[in-house]
């Protein structure tokens, strides 16, 4: 039999559930001492005064706003600012633990944001109600007590007084939290992006005119803070912060990005009436790409019969659901054709197995001034969900926010994006059945190209808000453009080399803060340019054609093309596999996708971590692939295993209440299907085995707990392979504590051995994959592959109480011979058969 490539992905019945204990610590004798502070007694006293002088500086303040609005509401209580010093290396510990600041009995003392500096030095802002201002001063007092009686102890009490540097009454500083400097004019007003604590968004709706600010009538609300837009002068805030002490944090608003320059038509009316004729359409309940965007024109003959009336909204009815600027109807056209182009050279027809839905959050004139992207992009999908509520969908989001390197951290439009993608209703419950996915552009830069530029600044240019986003699929540009016809530019070259870097795309390499996910997580499409080498300029050759809203055609280039095409397949993958999950979904273009020799620069981009780092921050996982990402092969075949997974659990103490920590409970351990005789017979054949590991956090963007305690995601999860010749017991044992025998010591060695990235690389935000390579005769023993958990807010935020919140993942392993003629498809079939008739006659 003929080898095929048309074969449907094999879908895994369910993992075992496993009790977990994550493997940590140090090697014996590798653990650094614990030391104590010197001068104990001096030190406490110095924090006692420091706390006195913040609570006499903020009465002052208070009692001035008193005397001259003597009705107004004032919170009782004190907002602190604790700088922490720098921890010991190798003992984190000795740093500033921000969770020990807090106490929740009666009012509580809460932590309001933490900030990390690069050196490690951790800062936390503290709000202290008035009722427990003494609790507070008696921790620094009772370690100044004790230091005169154990001034060198290592308690754990000690340890964390020890790590305070200072304390002092909290200014706006503490609660700044963009990378760029606070502006110094505190009496200009503008509009900033403000973080509040739960239950304050009404408060200060209630007294915006007392203060003279102007507040965002909806916000967005997470576990521990509420997020809204606020038009005001510094000096308010800081008036507001004294008063009512609301703020967790603020930063500069964010504004859309501009839109790309039209070009003048490549093809007449003629062409694009015998394309539409060639096309045909898919039914009204096929999956849908929900462009939110400037609307679609919906009159053009390619687009009307995928995009019914009823099937377009606007975030505010008075915009109306056209498009104004033309950019929303060159999205759509891409997201469903690709490029156009390729139609347009043959005479074949076409058959579209998805439609398209719009949703317009971009006001004809103007910026949104009023409200927020996140609630605005929040609201706008819901509409679609509730507009159609039996559809499959895919939201394509190419519209970014300007202005600032986000660093990577999250901000409300980002959150927003996760928490509708994860299913988070507003009375904050998770509902796996409104799950989402998010197809998101990377962001372009806007300023004129220069050749000389050209690809150092790429790498110096911040992925844009909201790509940043955990959940969402960020999509970065590549190109392989490389023929013009123009003969006004004979002898202008490429800017960029063929299958490279797109010129305007954004990367996250500058991010220093190398916990965020990778982003872009894929790249796609997005169109060259060309030089003389001083004048830089686009050319309708180097793009991709689209649709027009005012001509049958466009040309269409950057993030926003490469977004919409991406979009493009996940609704197509909707519609073959249509019991996937959407983190499935996501998973599976991801695992599809390849870097081109350009990206590897010759297998130098996987020499070391730091080459493999700079490669996933520029190219993601490099270039989807709709054919591998729809079917399997008879020498490639891909497992699913769609599971739910319980990563913590907070039991009950001896009397029945709820035990005060949360521990991991659970990892899930997954029998692959190997024929191992057959892979022996091919012993030296190579394999390659890819896995990928995709997942949806619930959002925490609350700036309590840095990131290096799991702050922003409810929970991480992480996979590790069984290695050659590693027995099944030993494998556990190295993956999971609670499988070692007591006093068994702990295995110190590197698992990246034939990984392409490994674990220390490919360990970011909530999708992960990776490529081992060897022989068939290794792999045929390499049957286990551990699905763990690691930290997350879930487990740490107890009082929210989620420590036994499910989790749902999507693992997906390809298995593929350089040799086309083994048919690993079957042989796999076989097996899952066998093993189906094992268990059925042992339940039996």
């Amino acid at each position: 039999m003929p080898p095929r490539d048309d074969l449907k992905h094999i879908l895994l019945s369910a993992s075992e559930g496993i009790a977990f204990t994550p493997v940590t610590g140090f090697p014996a004798g590798e653990r650094p001492a614990l030391t104590a502070r010197q001068n104990r007694f001096l030190h406490a006293n110095r924090l006692v005064g420091e706390v006195d002088t913040a609570i006499q500086q903020h009465m002052q303040m208070v009692e001035a706003f008193r005397v001259a609005d003597p009705d107004a509401e004032i919170t009782a209580g004190v907002s602190f600012d604790i700088e922490g010093r720098i921890p010991t290396e190798g003992l984190p510990q000795t740093g500033l633990d921000a969770t020990s600041l807090e106490n929740r009995q009666g009012t509580p003392i809460e932590v309001l944001n933490v900030r990390v500096e690069e050196n490690g030095k951790t800062s936390a802002t503290v709000f202290v109600p008035e009722s427990r201002i003494e609790f507070f001063k008696r921790k620094f007092q009772t370690y100044r007590d004790n230091a005169q009686t154990d001034p060198t102890g290592t308690g754990n009490a000690a340890l964390k007084i020890d790590a305070v540097d200072a304390v002092r009454i909290a200014d706006l500083d503490s609660f700044w939290m963009d990378d760029a400097e606070r502006p110094q004019d505190t009496a200009r007003v503008q509009t900033w992006e403000v973080w509040l604590r739960k239950g304050f968004h009404q408060k200060l709706l209630d007294n915006a005119t007392r203060f003279n600010i102007r507040i965002s009538q909806h916000r967005m609300a997470f576990q521990e803070c509420e997020i809204c837009l606020i038009t005001s002068s510094q000096d308010s805030l800081a008036l507001i912060q004294a008063v009512l002490s609301p703020l967790v944090g603020f930063s500069f608003k964010e504004d859309a990005a501009g839109f790309f320059v039209d070009l003048p038509p490549r093809e007449q009316a003629d062409w694009a009436n015998d394309l539409a004729r060639r096309i045909q359409h898919s039914t009204e309940n096929a999956p849908a790409v929900c462009i939110l965007d400037t609307g679609i024109h919906r009159q053009h003959a390619l687009i009307s019969p995928s995009l019914a009336a009823n099937d377009m909204d606007s975030y505010d009815p008075s915009w109306g659901a056209v498009d104004h600027n033309g950019h929303g109807t060159q999205v759509a056209g891409v997201a469903l054709f690709e490029d156009i182009a390729k139609h347009l050279g043959h005479a074949n027809p076409i058959q579209l197995t998805h439609r398209l839905e719009s949703v317009k959050i971009l006001p004809p004139q103007g910026q949104n001034q009023e409200e927020l992207y996140g609630y605005i992009t929040q609201e706008s999908a819901s509409r679609a969900a509730v507009n159609a509520p039996q559809r499959r969908r895919v939201f394509c989001l190419a519209v970014t926010a300007s202005g600032r390197n986000i660093n990577g951290r999250p901000t409300a439009w980002s959150a927003s994006l996760d928490k509708i993608s994860v299913g988070l209703n507003d009375d904050l419950s998770i509902d796996d059945a409104q799950k989402q996915l998010f197809i998101v552009s990377a962001g372009n830069i806007r300023d004129t190209l220069q050749p000389t530029d050209y690809p150092a600044r790429n790498l110096l240019e911040s992925i844009e808000n909201p790509a940043q986003s955990w959940n969402a699929l960020s999509v970065g540009g590549i190109t392989h453009k490389a023929v013009s016809n123009d003969p006004t530019t004979h002898g202008w070259n490429l800017l960029a080399p063929p299958g490279d870097l797109s010129p305007r795309s954004r990367t996250s390499v500058v991010w220093t803060e190398k916990d965020w996910p990778i982003k872009p997580d894929i790249v796609f499409e997005a169109g060259n340019y060309i030089h003389d080498g001083t004048i830089v300029s686009d050319d309708p050759d180097l793009s991709v054609l689209t649709t027009g809203h005012d001509v049958p055609f466009k040309c269409s280039r950057d993030t926003s093309a490469a977004t919409a095409a991406v979009a493009r397949m996940a609704a197509i993958l909707h519609g073959e596999y249509p019991n996937l999950w959407p983190e499935t979904i996501r998973g599976l273009l991801v695992h599809s996708a390849d870097w081109t020799p350009e990206m590897l620069l010759n297998g130098q981009a996987l020499a070391n971590i730091n080459s493999k780092n700079t490669l996933l921050r520029t190219f993601g996982y490099g270039i989807p692939n709709l054919e591998i990402a729809r079917f399997s092969a008879s020498s490639r075949t891909c497992l699913i295993s769609q599971q739910t997974i319980q990563p913590f659990i907070r039991g009950e103490d001896d009397d029945g209440r709820l035990a005060q920590s949360a521990n991991f409970k659970e990892m899930n351990l997954h029998r692959l299907p190997w024929p191992q005789d057959y892979l022996r017979e091919y012993g030296i054949t190579q394999i390659k085995l890819r896995v990928t590991l995709s997942y949806y956090v619930e959002p925490s963007p609350s700036r309590r707990i840095p990131i290096q305690q799991y702050s922003y995601a409810s929970h991480q999860l992480r996979f590790d392979l069984q290695r050659p010749l590693e027995m099944s017991d030993t494998f556990r044992q190295r993956v999971n504590r609670q499988d070692r025998t007591e006093g068994e010591a702990r295995e110190v060695q590197d698992t990246s051995a034939n990984w392409y990235l490994g674990p220390r690389v490919r360990n970011r935000g909530s999708i992960s994959s990776d490529i081992w390579k060897g022989t068939a005769g290794q792999l045929a023993d390499q049957g286990l592959i551990a699905v763990m958990p690691e930290g997350g807010w879930w487990k740490v935020r107890k009082h929210l109480n989620r420590s036994n919140q499910t989790a749902r993942y999507a693992l997906i392993i390809t298995l593929e011979s350089e040799n086309q003629e083994l048919d690993i498809y079957s042989q796999i079939q076989t097996e899952i058969a066998n093993m189906t008739a094992v268990a059925v006659a042992t339940r039996t």
